[in-house]
């Protein structure tokens, strides 16, 4: 199965290619969710006839509003066999747009993000999902990303109506001292609640439904995005924020400082991302 990505909220054509004598003219497709429900269907469009038969269909707007994951089946015949094939849909959230660079080139882009992303743990996408997380016997639910809004809180049969809130930016859910925490399920009494903060149970796994990450871009990174893009884009650069510490003419000596080869590899672009560098401890 092969992967492609597609930007969000940007329009894409999804394509695939097969060897030029498929014995049917139209290829089916079928988009589905990582729940496994069927979000789109038909026939493709036939792009290319030689040397292969490439077909497509373009995403449908509607599901390109978040950071998703689709898996497209394509159904054809071949030799008079039924044959399924499988394309994985990647729908992120791009760090740098045609807008804000010349000569706009997606591999670029993608190695920005991923070493933007594996340098401060965090992922600057926009998804609406579900995540499940297990307690540590804390007040605190220390959460895999960042949660922006909280729809429903659940474990086993008990649902929570209310009394939770995402605190420390995002990164944790907790319950609101000032609120009664409830909810219905089998249990017939508010679970775990005294008067005092909710503890979430150790080794308990609870479903956090809500919208996570970032909905926008924060500004640094963005800026820090597109100087570490025409870094990339432009390697013959003499001058770059690379930790350098002196320059020798005479001797074409260069000396860098010791966390040369620690952070992006740009000093600048590290300054501002500081900020959103999340700690080790709360790695999950």
């Amino acid at each position: 199965m092969n992967t492609v990505e597609i930007y969000r909220d940007k329009p894409a054509m999804v394509e695939f290619n097969v060897p030029s004598d498929i014995e049917q003219a139209q290829m089916a497709y079928s988009v589905i969710d990582a729940a496994g429900e069927v979000r789109a269907n038909g026939n493709a469009e036939t792009l290319d006839e030689a040397p292969h038969r490439r077909f497509g269909f373009e995403m449908p707007y509607t599901l390109l509003e978040f950071d998703a994951e689709y898996t497209v089946e394509w159904d054809f015949a071949m030799n008079n066999k039924p044959l399924t094939r499988r394309t994985q849909v990647m729908v992120v959230t791009p760090m740098v747009n045609e807008e804000d660079v010349e000569d706009f080139d997606p591999a670029i882009e993608r190695v920005v993000r991923k070493i933007i992303e594996n340098y401060t743990g965090v992922t600057f996408g926009y998804s609406y999902r579900t995540r499940d997380v297990f307690g540590r016997g804390d007040k605190a639910l220390i959460l895999p990303d960042r949660l922006i809004e909280l729809e429903h809180l659940s474990y086993t049969n008990y649902d929570f109506v209310e009394g939770f809130m995402a605190t420390g930016d995002g990164w944790f859910l907790e319950s609101n001292p000032d609120a009664q925490v409830s909810g219905y399920g089998h249990v017939i009494y508010p679970p775990d609640h005294s008067g005092k903060r909710y503890v979430f149970k150790e080794d308990r796994l609870y479903s956090i439904r809500g919208y996570w990450g970032y909905a926008y871009l924060p500004p640094q990174v963005h800026d820090a995005a597109v100087m570490l893009y025409n870094d990339f884009a432009c390697m013959d650069a003499k001058y770059r924020a690379r930790y350098i510490k002196s320059i020798y003419f005479a001797g074409s000596r260069m000396e860098f400082r010791d966390g040369a080869y620690t952070g992006t590899g740009n000093k600048i672009v590290d300054d501002l991302l500081a900020e959103y560098v999340r700690p080790t401890e709360m790695l999950i």
